[in-house]
C-alpha cells in the first residue's frame, strides 16, 4: 500500500447492452400513436358539430375536413410504423456484452478483432438517422452498434481503446458532427 492508497489493475472494459433508450423511444412512439388517434376523433367531432350547427355544404369546407382527416391519418400511420419498428428493435436486442475492450482486442456487437486486425474504430451518424453508431472495421469484417445501446458515453470507450491498444487506436468522433 502506498501513500495514494491501494492500486487496482483494470484488465478490461465490459459494457452490456442497455435497453433504456430503445424502450423510451418505443414508449414515446406509442404515446404519439394514441395522441394521433385522439386527434382524429376530436377533429371528426368538431367537423360533425360544425356540420350539424351550420349545415355547411360548401366544397371548400369539405376539402378542409378531408385535409384535416388525411393529416390525422398520416400521423396515425407514421406513429404506428415507428412504434412497430422500435418494438421489433427492442425485442431483437440481444443480451450479453455490447462492447468489450481488453489487452488482446475489442468486441463491438457481433464483430471482434485483435489489435493487429483492427483498422478503425469510428463513431458515425448516418445522414438518414439521428442515432450515432459505433463502427468497428477489421481486416476481415465490419460491425456496427447503435451508441444509444451502450450504458456509457463514448469518451469512456475511447479511453479504454486508447489504453488497451497502447495508443495505436482511438475512436474517431469527427464524423458525429453534421
Amino acid at each position: 500500500m502506498s501513500v495514494l492508497g491501494t492500486f487496482v489493475e483494470i484488465n478490461e472494459l465490459v459494457l452490456p447492452y442497455d435497453e433504456t433508450a430503445t424502450k423510451a423511444r418505443r414508449d414515446r412512439y406509442f404515446k404519439s400513436f394514441l395522441f394521433a388517434i385522439v386527434g382524429l376523433v376530436v377533429s371528426a367531432l368538431i367537423a360533425l358539430v360544425f356540420w350539424l350547427i351550420f349545415r355547411w355544404n360548401d366544397p371548400l369546407i369539405w376539402g378542409l375536413y378531408i385535409a384535416v382527416g388525411a393529416l390525422s391519418l398520416f400521423r396515425i400511420g407514421y406513429a404506428l410504423t415507428r412504434w412497430l419498428i422500435n418494438r421489433r428493435t427492442h425485442k431483437r436486442m440481444p443480451d450479453g456484452t455490447a462492447v468489450k475492450v481488453d489487452r488482446s482486442g475489442i468486441i463491438v456487437g457481433d464483430g471482434h478483432g485483435t489489435w493487429d486486425e483492427v483498422t478503425s474504430v469510428v463513431a458515425v451518424t448516418p445522414w438518414w438517422s439521428k442515432t450515432a453508431r459505433l463502427q468497428l472495421t477489421t481486416t476481415s469484417d465490419r460491425s456496427v452498434l447503435p451508441v444509444d445501446q451502450l450504458p456509457a458515453v463514448l469518451s469512456t470507450v475511447d479511453s479504454a481503446v486508447s489504453v488497451f491498444s497502447q495508443g495505436r487506436h482511438r475512436i474517431d468522433t469527427s464524423r458525429l458532427d453534421r
